[in-house]
């Protein structure tokens, strides 16, 4: 099944039939495929910039409670 060509219904439809691929995503770039949710590995296809400025706001979040 290529999942690139599916429509939204289709898409819809599938996960209503096998709800648990909502629990297992699957990943990808050009150099990397990850299936499941693993949080820290998840997180290497955010760009470190972005992974940085989200930490500073959670920390100046943290300082500011």
């Amino acid at each position: 099944m290529d999942f690139n060509t599916l429509t939204l219904q289709e898409t819809f439809d599938l996960f209503d039939i096998y709800p648990t691929l909502m629990r297992k995503p699957v990943v990808v770039d050009e150099k990397r495929l990850i299936i499941g949710y693993k949080d820290d590995e998840i997180r290497k296809f955010i760009p470190r910039g972005i992974r940085q400025a989200q930490r500073s706001l959670i920390l100046d979040n943290i300082k500011n409670a």
